[in-house]
């Protein structure tokens, strides 16, 4: 009886830290179109691994490019792979500039290319307004 009451108050103790977990990054919503798809870029400013950008095809089928790599080269690049297939050598990718691991004041936009595997595309993702 006496294990018992202490195993509880273990219990109650420990849950609270266990449970406490902070959200070390803020997730902002961008939006873009190339060649006739939707693509919208969930940044992850403070962890850009966590970022990822989805492509909405024309038959409405949706795709997921992850980060190659968690950090931006030294010019502030970062590649975006599928992540259908994240060890074979990527036909389509996209490569963001300007990325930084944390932003002071995030961009209103994030200039980047797009390869399909026989042409490149320039698009420029505009911030999604919060409603």
């Amino acid at each position: 009886m006496k294990l018992r009451k202490i195993l509880i108050l273990t219990l109650f103790m420990i849950s609270p830290i266990i449970s406490f977990a902070q959200k070390a990054y803020e997730m902002v919503e961008y939006n873009s179109t190339v060649n006739g798809m939707v693509v919208k870029l969930s940044l992850a400013d403070g962890y850009l691994v966590a970022s990822k950008i989805t492509l909405i095809s024309k038959n409405k089928k949706a795709s997921i490019f992850n980060p190659e790599n968690g950090v931006a080269d030294n010019n502030g690049k970062l590649k975006f792979i599928p992540y259908t297939a994240p060890l074979k050598p990527a036909k389509p990718y996209f490569f963001l500039s300007g990325l930084r691991d944390s932003f002071g004041v995030i961009p209103l936009t994030i200039s980047g290319k797009y390869y399909d595997g026989n042409k490149q595309y320039s698009l420029i993702f505009k911030k999604k307004n919060k409603l």
